[in-house]
């Protein structure tokens, strides 16, 4: 990681990345971009997903830092991001500003382009019928993003962020195992543990899904033990390769669903990010094949750092 992006609407929602921000440009040495995007279909839409996420709870969840302005008014948001670089200046952070007029989760992508570069935002968190409702720009810049995405929740406090554990979800495909290097990278910048993870789903759910194409029995007790066995060598094996890079890894195999695996064990672990890896896919593929990360984004109150991986990778 070379640079951070951090995507500013004027929000208090939006600014619940900056602790963040700080504390990893700081371990990494990385200057910072802060990024406001007025949405050029005009101030209604910029601010129609705060405000829709307000009425979504009959609560607010996101004030505006200052009184509300005009997305059009280019002198506030250029007075409001001078702002935002003294206060990470007076930390000792570089940091700079860009105002850019268009589509927030585009510009946000674009501005990223370079490699090395980390975008860094809050998302609202919401999952299910009320965020295809809201829509996310944070959502989609994940499934936009060639290069790795911070997101904090933006409804949840932290007092201070830290950076000693890492947990690590794998599973047998080389797809997720394309986060390991970020993985390993981050922990050795922060001094964190890392904790490989992987969840075992129960077998009874794929013979479900099997029984359609023939699969009628269920194997044995003992072909079951077998792959088990395979699955914890296959991981350990993985975790000596990382300890020769980051001696400060532990490997654990947890039998669940993937998905409440991970979000149950980074709590249970006291895990301070989740770093995994997604496909990208959006639209039906993206629904046809699921996604865990994507599950764990909209149910896990830990920020998390999610990787693009490619399937042609080797």
């Amino acid at each position: 990681m070379k640079h951070i992006l951090v995507p500013l609407d004027g929000s208090s929602l939006a600014e619940r990345v900056l602790p963040y921000v700080r504390e990893i440009a700081k371990i990494a040495k990385v200057d910072v971009t802060l990024l406001q995007v007025l949405d050029d279909r005009g101030q209604e839409a910029f601010i129609a997903e705060d405000a829709m996420v307000a009425h979504a709870d009959g609560k607010e969840t996101s004030s505006p830092r200052r009184p509300p302005y005009d997305t059009d008014d280019a002198e506030y948001a250029r007075t409001y991001m001078a702002d935002m670089v003294a206060d990470l200046s007076r930390d000792g952070i570089e940091a700079q500003s860009i105002i850019r007029v268009g589509q927030p989760a585009e510009i946000i992508v674009e501005m990223a382009g370079a490699a090395g570069t980390m975008i860094a935002m809050a998302t609202h968190g919401y999952s299910g019928v009320r965020r295809l409702a809201l829509g996310s720009v944070a959502d989609k810049v994940v499934h936009l993003s060639e290069g790795p995405v911070f997101l904090v929740r933006g409804d949840v406090e932290v007092a201070e962020p830290r950076f000693h554990r890492l947990l690590v979800p794998l599973d047998d495909t080389p797809v997720a195992k394309q986060v390991l290097p970020c993985a390993i990278d981050f922990a050795e910048q922060a001094g964190a543990e890392l904790l490989l993870l992987r969840a075992i789903q129960p077998f009874v759910d794929h013979y479900a899904e099997l029984q359609p194409f023939g699969y009628t029995q269920p194997p044995d007790e003992q072909w079951l033990m077998e792959q088990r066995a395979e699955i914890k060598r296959d991981l350990l094996g993985h975790a000596e390769l990382v300890r020769q890079r980051h001696a400060a890894t532990r490997a654990m195999v947890c039998d669940g669903d993937p998905a409440e695996v991970i979000v149950e064990e980074a709590k249970r672990l006291c895990a301070d990010v989740i770093i995994m890896a997604t496909h990208g896919r959006s639209g039906l593929q993206r629904w046809a094949m699921g996604s865990v990360a994507d599950t764990v984004l909209h149910h896990t109150c830990k920020p998390m750092v999610l990787v693009r991986a490619h399937h042609n990778h080797n």
